[in-house]
């Protein structure tokens, strides 16, 4: 493969531990590829929207340690280079990004089914219960009773509070499946663009930016209140 194209694929995230092995090897060996690279490091952001300046000044501090020291230094400089390399891998993995903006946005729903007082019978009371499962972080068995509430009810914010039950409790596939399921805005539901935003979420957090970015997308082109918040998070995956 060119080294352009590993370099461009080091960048968009999609290098392989062999390519980036190889491409390592010929920045070691190739004078004109090296700075060349240092120009493509120029125009990347770090992850946190921190520039990458001090790395880049690292490179070339060691690429005039090479100069000075070519034969006696050159084991520690090529140990510094693959050190180098494997910090500024990390800082534009898009895995690793997107976990961050995953984490920043994710926040469970709140609960918008309020019952204060204890219910006239009880199914009530089973609603309340399932309620204060997830109010105390205990999702795993708050989505079990959203299962067993919707499964009688058919009321699909049960479905939403047991999909996002089990987003909170890391489970990301069966939630999405959950979430995925039911037809929202078929059935003209209050919570067809909430579900929508947490699908988002689930896929970014998969690191599946193309399904993300489809339902943030969704969002962004409602009148929700949340449309905003798709709006600035898609202009941070772009």
């Amino acid at each position: 493969m060119k080294s352009e194209n590993l370099i461009e694929k080091y960048f968009n995230g999609s290098l392989s531990k062999e390519e980036f092995l190889e491409l390592e090897k010929r920045i070691d060996e190739d004078e004109k590829l090296r700075f060349s690279f240092y120009e493509q490091l120029e125009v990347q952001k770090a992850i946190s929207k921190i520039k990458h300046q001090p790395l880049k000044d690292r490179f070339k501090k060691l690429e005039e340690n090479q100069k000075r020291k070519r034969n006696r230094k050159w084991p520690i400089y090529a140990a510094s280079i693959a050190a180098i390399l494997t910090t500024i891998f990390l800082l534009y993995d898009p895995a690793v990004n997107n976990e961050m903006l995953f984490a920043e946005h994710f926040r469970v729903y709140p609960n918008v089914i309020l019952l204060s007082n204890r219910g006239e019978n009880n199914k009530e009371d089973f609603v309340k219960e399932a309620f204060l499962l997830y109010e105390t972080k205990n999702y795993k068995k708050a989505s079990d009773a959203f299962n067993k509430l919707y499964s009688i009810s058919k009321e699909d914010y049960f479905l939403f509070y047991q999909g996002i039950s089990l987003l909170a409790d890391n489970n990301f596939q069966k939630g999405i499946d959950v979430l995925e399921n039911y037809n929202w805005e078929k059935n003209n539901s209050d919570f067809t663009q909430k579900a929508n935003w947490y699908l988002g979420l689930a896929y970014l957090k998969q690191n599946k930016l193309l399904i993300s970015k489809s339902y943030f997308n969704k969002v962004a082109n409602s009148n929700d209140d949340i449309a905003p918040q798709a709006i600035l998070l898609l202009k941070e995956l772009n």
